[in-house]
């Protein structure tokens, strides 16, 4: 398959995808690239393989990630003193977990709900995510109702990306 159907399971991507929200997810980008810091992914949860989860790729490979109240830190090779995360899709006034600071094993990835506080992420679980559970980019989203808000066009598109072998529309 190129695409599989996922339906939003609960509040960890407020205020971007909402419970209910269905989400048409590719299945063949990250064949051809690795995920990027800021795309939204969909991926089998590594302490749960049956159920499925919806975060925002926030460290890479190698990185260091510290989270203070002010925000989120990124220590890399390109920024050995580092920097802070800008992240135009949380809502204002958004709380995150204290965290770190921890570098992040080789080939795996840092992941964050946009609704920290409401989210099983890196920060919840200490669990940084195999980068071989995720494949592909280019969310579409449609309402839980069916219907389409005149301020958005069908197929909407929203960077994301999703692995369903069965393609049975699984929740996340």
């Amino acid at each position: 398959f190129v695409a599989q159907p996922f339906i939003v399971g609960g509040a960890s991507m407020e205020p971007n995808f909402h419970n209910g929200e269905y989400l048409v997810v590719d299945e063949l980008s990250y064949f051809f690239r690795p995920p990027t810091r800021g795309e939204v992914v969909v991926f089998r949860y590594p302490l749960g393989p049956r159920e499925y989860l919806i975060k925002r790729v926030i460290g890479l490979p190698g990185e260091t990630v510290e989270i203070r109240e002010d925000g989120v830190y990124v220590i890399n090779a390109e920024h050995p003193d580092g920097f802070r995360l800008e992240e135009p899709y949380l809502a204002r006034g958004v709380k995150s977990r204290v965290f770190g600071p921890e570098t992040i094993p080789e080939d795996r990835y840092f992941m964050l709900g946009d609704n920290r506080m409401m989210s099983k992420d890196s920060t919840f679980y200490a669990v940084y995510y195999d980068s071989t559970v995720t494949y592909g980019s280019g969310t579409y989203t449609f309402p839980s109702d069916g219907t389409i808000p005149s301020d958005k066009k069908m197929f909407q598109p929203r960077v994301g990306i999703a692995w369903d072998p069965q393609g049975d529309g699984r929740q996340v």
